[in-house]
């Protein structure tokens, strides 16, 4: 197609990513904020894999705000097989449990999805919380019960569902 502003240049295709901060309330007539999505993309390490790894900050999610669905997408980034630790886990930053992924799956070049088999059986409380949602004004980590040994770089990225509580 010709580009009718007389130039010869190649048109190019930009991206833009827009955020909305929603997290604020005015006071008088409160303006309740509206749903939200906020992506997120973290790199655990398996030497450091029992640190967490912020996903998400609290002050992102914001006061009186909670994430209540995850959706995200993990890669092995390498060749290296994840060893020593038992789970990797999304939890919010008090240390509730979103979901986790079983090691054994976690081999070379892996790929899978947060909350989907392979999975542990969960604990009374642990797990998919379904729509009730994480702790209020709570950000999001990723955290494996502890080190490893060998293993390469675990990529995680995906995005969360913000209400208003």
């Amino acid at each position: 197609m010709p580009i009718t502003d007389g130039s010869d240049a190649t048109p190019t295709l930009t991206t833009w990513v827009v955020e909305t901060d929603i997290s604020n309330q005015f006071s008088g007539n409160q303006v309740k904020p509206r749903p939200s999505f906020i992506w997120f993309t973290g790199t655990l390490t398996s030497a450091a894999a029992a640190t967490a790894v912020t996903l998400i900050t609290d002050a992102k999610v914001g006061l009186g705000r909670k994430i209540v669905y995850v959706d995200a997408q993990f890669a092995v980034n390498g060749s290296t097989s994840w060893t020593t630790t038992a789970y990797v886990k999304v939890q919010d930053s008090a240390a509730t449990e979103y979901s986790r992924v079983l090691v054994a799956s976690l081999t070379d070049t892996a790929f899978g999805r947060i909350g989907q088999t392979p999975k542990t059986a969960q604990a009374a409380g642990a797990g998919f919380t379904g729509l009730t949602g994480l702790g209020t004004g709570k950000g999001l980590q990723i955290v494996a019960d502890a080190n490893g040994g060998a293993g390469s770089d675990l990529v995680v990225s995906g995005w969360a569902l913000v209400v208003p509580v």
